[in-house]
C-alpha cells in the first residue's frame, strides 16, 4: 500500500493547524496511514496522534502539564485533562506518575 495524495494532504493539514509533524512524528503519521488507519476520520487520526504524543510528553519531567497541553494543541489544561481521562481513564498527573514509576 503506497502513500497517496490524500495521505500527504492529511499530514499537510496537521502542519497547517500548527501541529509539529516533522521528523519522528511525520514517520509515525505515515505508519498509521500505511496500516490503513487513514480510513478513520481526520479527527480520529489527530486524536490517536495526540494520545501517543501525550504519553511522550507526560514522561518528560521538564515539561509541566500546561506545556504538554499547549504542545498538543489544547486550548487549556481542562481540555487536556478531559482528553487524558478519555484516553487513559486517569488524570494527566496520574498518568505521569505511572509512566515514571515504570521507567525506573
Amino acid at each position: 500500500m503506497g502513500i497517496t495524495d490524500a495521505d500527504l494532504a492529511a499530514i499537510a493539514e496537521l502542519g497547517r493547524r500548527g501541529y509539529d509533524v516533522p521528523g519522528k512524528n511525520a514517520r509515525r503519521v505515515l505508519e498509521l496511514i500505511q496500516r490503513g488507519e487513514l480510513r478513520k476520520s481526520f479527527g480520529q487520526l489527530l486524536d490517536a496522534t495526540r494520545r501517543e504524543l501525550a504519553e511522550q510528553y507526560l514522561s518528560r519531567l521538564h515539561l509541566c502539564l500546561a506545556q504538554a497541553a499547549y504542545l498538543l494543541g489544547f486550548a487549556d489544561q481542562r481540555s487536556f485533562f478531559r482528553a487524558c481521562k478519555r484516553w487513559f481513564d486517569r488524570s494527566p498527573g496520574q498518568v505521569r506518575s505511572e509512566l515514571l514509576k515504570h521507567a525506573t
